[in-house]
C-alpha cells in the first residue's frame, strides 16, 4: 500500500481495503480485495494521474468501464435517476445451496434500520454449533 499512500491516499477508517483521496474538490476511492481493485472517481484527470503513478511500480489491466459485478456484489446503475443498486442475491443463493437451505423461510431482521455496528458490538466467542470459519470460508 506504499504506492497508494505515496499518491496521498489515506485509509478509510477501520476498512484497510478502502482508501480515499480528496484533492481540489475531486474524489478518488480505491477498494482492494486480494488482487482485485475497484476505482471510483469523479474526475478523469485525477484517475489518469493515479493510474500513471501506480503503473510505475505495478502492471494492471482495465477490465471494463461499466461496473456490473465485483467480488460477489452486483451493481445496477440507473443513470437517469442517479442511483446505484447493490445486491448479493446470487451469492446468497449460492450459500443457501451449499448449506442445504434453498427452501428456508424468510424472517424479518430484528436489527433497527440504519444501525451502524462497530468492533465493540461483535461477539467475543464463536456462536455455539456454528464452528469457527464455517461460513467465512465462503466469503467472496
Amino acid at each position: 500500500m506504499g504506492q497508494v499512500m505515496g499518491f496521498g491516499m489515506r485509509s478509510m477508517g477501520f476498512e484497510g481495503c478502502m482508501h480515499i483521496l480528496k484533492r481540489n474538490g475531486k474524489t478518488l476511492i480505491l477498494v482492494t480485495y486480494v488482487d482485485d481493485c475497484l476505482l471510483l472517481y469523479d474526475d478523469n484527470s485525477l484517475l489518469e494521474s493515479f493510474k500513471e503513478h501506480i503503473g510505475r511500480k505495478f502492471k494492471y489491466t482495465k477490465e471494463g468501464a461499466e461496473l456490473s459485478w465485483h467480488i460477489g456484489v452486483k451493481y445496477d446503475r440507473d443513470w437517469e435517476a442517479g442511483t446505484v443498486k447493490l445486491t448479493q442475491t446470487a451469492y446468497i443463493n449460492e450459500l443457501l445451496r451449499k448449506f442445504g437451505m434453498e427452501k428456508c423461510n424468510l424472517a424479518s431482521t430484528l436489527m433497527v434500520v440504519h444501525t451502524r455496528l462497530t468492533q465493540a458490538d461483535c461477539q467475543e466467542t464463536p456462536i455455539p454449533g456454528l464452528g469457527e470459519g464455517r461460513i467465512s470460508g465462503y466469503l467472496p
